[in-house]
C-alpha cells in the first residue's frame, strides 16, 4: 500500500506532541549546564526555581524545574538552595533563553545581627608590652633586656618570690647602680575618649628579702604635655610586706582622645642597693559598658 501524507495546518503543527518535543530539545541544551547561550546569562535579585513550559507560560510539574541559588550578589548559581534568607521565583523562559520573572512569591528570610564586638578594655599593657618599649638610664637608651645585677641597672621578666610572699610573672625594674640612678621605658599611646572613662592602673612593690638593704624605692608613670613630664602616679616605697596599687583618672581635656608619651619609671635614692622593683601591673583601660 502506498503511503499518503497531508498536508499540516500551522495552528495543527504548534498544538503537536511532536513540535513540543521539539521545542523542548532545541530550548533546554542552551539553558542548562556549561556556558549560557544568547541572553541567558541572567541576574536575579533572589534565589529561585525555574520552570521550563513548552507552551510559553509558567507552570508544569517538578519534573520542569531546574533549582538555582544565588549568592548575595544576585548573580545566578546553579547549586542547592539553602532555605534561609533567599526567595522563591518562578520563571518563564523566552526562545531566546531570557528568563521572565512571574511570581516574587513571600520572603521567608531571618536576619540576625551580630553587631560590633566590644573593645578591648586593656588599651595597653606596659609589662606585656616592655620588650618594645623605649628603655633608658642615667646614660641614655639600653636594650631590653637587662639581666638582674646588670650595673646599667635592670628591665626584664622574673618569676619571683615578692614581699608579700606571693610567687608571680613580674617586669623587674632595678635603676642604674649609682645615687638617684633610674630605669624608664617609655611608650606611646592614643588614649581613648572621656566617654570611654580611661585610667591608668598599677601594682607594684619589691622582691622578697629587699627590707635587708634597700632605703626605699620611687615608682612612677607619668605622661609628657607641651614637653613638660605630668607624673599621674608617684609613690616612695619601702618593703611593707604588701604591694602597693594605684590609679588616675585620664578623662581630662588635655589626656582623653590625644597621642601621648607615657613612661613607668623605677628610680632609687642616695642608694641604689637592694632596689628589686617589681610591677605585677601597669595599663591603660577603658569602660566597656
Amino acid at each position: 500500500m502506498r503511503q499518503v501524507y497531508r498536508p499540516i495546518g500551522v495552528r495543527e503543527l504548534l498544538s503537536s506532541d511532536a513540535f513540543i518535543v521539539l521545542l523542548i530539545t532545541a530550548v533546554l541544551p542552551a539553558c542548562s549546564g556549561g556556558e549560557p547561550a544568547g541572553r541567558n546569562n541572567a541576574t536575579f535579585r533572589d534565589a529561585g526555581s525555574i520552570r521550563f513550559d513548552p507552551h510559553g507560560a509558567s507552570g508544569g510539574g517538578s519534573n520542569d524545574a531546574l533549582s538555582t541559588s544565588f549568592d548575595d550578589s544576585g548573580v545566578g548559581q546553579q547549586g542547592t538552595d539553602t532555605g534561609v534568607g533567599q526567595q522563591s521565583t518562578d520563571a518563564d523562559i523566552d526562545p531566546d533563553g531570557a528568563a521572565r520573572i512571574v511570581d516574587a512569591g513571600a520572603m521567608d528570610s531571618r536576619i540576625v545581627d551580630a553587631g560590633s564586638p566590644p573593645p578591648d578594655p586593656v588599651v595597653i599593657d606596659f609589662i606585656a608590652e616592655a620588650p618594645h618599649a623605649g628603655w633608658h638610664n642615667n646614660d641614655g637608651a639600653v636594650v631590653w633586656p637587662l639581666a638582674r645585677g646588670d650595673e646599667r641597672g635592670s628591665c626584664t621578666f622574673d618569676d619571683a618570690t615578692l614581699e608579700d610572699g606571693s610567687q608571680q610573672h613580674i617586669l623587674f625594674t632595678h635603676p642604674k647602680w649609682v645615687e638617684n640612678g633610674f630605669m624608664h621605658a617609655a611608650y606611646t599611646v592614643t588614649v581613648p575618649p572621656a566617654s570611654e572613662k580611661p585610667r591608668v592602673e598599677a601594682t607594684f612593690g619589691f622582691l622578697g628579702g629587699a627590707d635587708r638593704c634597700t632605703n626605699g624605692m620611687t615608682f612612677a608613670v607619668s605622661v609628657k604635655i607641651n614637653d613638660k613630664w605630668q607624673y599621674l602616679i608617684s609613690a616612695t616605697k619601702m618593703p611593707t610586706g604588701a604591694l602597693m596599687s594605684a590609679s588616675a583618672d585620664l578623662s581630662a581635656s588635655w589626656l582623653a582622645g590625644q597621642t601621648l608619651v607615657f613612661v613607668i619609671s623605677a628610680d632609687a635614692g642616695a642608694d641604689a642597693g637592694c632596689d628589686w622593683g617589681a610591677w605585677t601591673k601597669a595599663r591603660i583601660t577603658r569602660s566597656t559598658t
